[in-house]
């Protein structure tokens, strides 16, 4: 069963302005809990990421003063509600961003990484096992690090999530969301420890389980990233967009079983 976009995808998604100031924009992320709007005037412009804010303002020091424009990311897909799912995975592999979506010239609604990932926990009852879409290294943090350090370490690695660590234990996660929604957002002291705003207990699977089963997990705990383990220690990380990208990949071979 391949799911239609207009089955899985975030309708009604929220719009900012390119010349909205971004202070007031992320007073409107918080109150809708949306994270990453898409800009549009007249026409769609991109996206606000997660990414661009840890980035570009936490990490780069740009004022919460600055327009939209200043910051957003002038990249995005395009699906059509009747597209499918595998449709969708291979636009958002082709631009490497997230997809609105259009019903003739009207913005009806968003794809991001996480909706494509519960179409295909909905779709497939087999898939192979997860090691071979993983990524067989995990970056870590230690809780005494402060949230300053943590979120340069992330900009510099380009990446959106780091481990966190009490001695030689990993015990928690810290994401670009976190980020945003917990620091940026509230204002929070960012030299804190990150111990105070990583989240856990983690939810974690085997390395060879099998990428549905990865895929459930992520959709039932509203997760984008799930640590693996193989003989009991954490050794590779996947998350949504590697998903995406299994998708991807196992459609050029036709090896998504239903």
């Amino acid at each position: 069963m391949l799911l239609r976009v207009k089955e899985f995808m975030s309708s009604n998604p929220l719009t900012v302005d390119p010349e909205d100031q971004l202070d007031e924009v992320l007073s409107i992320m918080a109150d809708r809990n949306v994270w990453s709007p898409v800009v549009y005037r007249r026409y769609v412009r991109g996206f606000v990421t997660e990414r661009d804010l840890v980035s570009n303002v936490m990490a780069g020091g740009l004022s919460l003063k600055v327009k939209v424009r200043d910051v957003m990311r002038p990249r995005f897909g395009v699906v059509r509600p009747d597209d499918s799912y595998v449709e969708a995975a291979r636009a958002m592999m082709s631009v490497k961003s997230r997809l609105v979506v259009m019903e003739g010239e009207n913005l009806v609604g968003v794809v991001t990484a996480s909706d494509i990932v519960r179409a295909y926990s909905q779709s497939v009852t087999e898939s192979p096992p997860t090691r071979r879409f993983a990524t067989l290294r995990v970056e870590t943090v230690s809780g005494d690090a402060t949230i300053a350090d943590a979120v340069r370490f992330m900009s510099k690695k380009r990446v959106g999530s780091l481990l966190v660590k009490e001695g030689e234990e990993i015990y928690a996660i810290i994401t670009e969301r976190d980020m945003v929604r917990d620091v940026l957002v509230k204002g929070f002291d960012m030299s804190r420890p990150v111990r105070e705003v990583a989240k856990s207990p983690l939810h974690i699977m085997e390395l060879n389980a099998p990428l549905v089963e990865v895929a459930k997990l992520m959709v039932e705990k509203r997760i984008k990233r799930v640590p693996l383990t193989e003989e009991g220690e954490i050794s590779g990380i996947i998350t949504a967009r590697d998903v995406v990208e299994a998708i991807w990949r196992m459609s050029l071979y036709d090896e998504l079983a239903p």
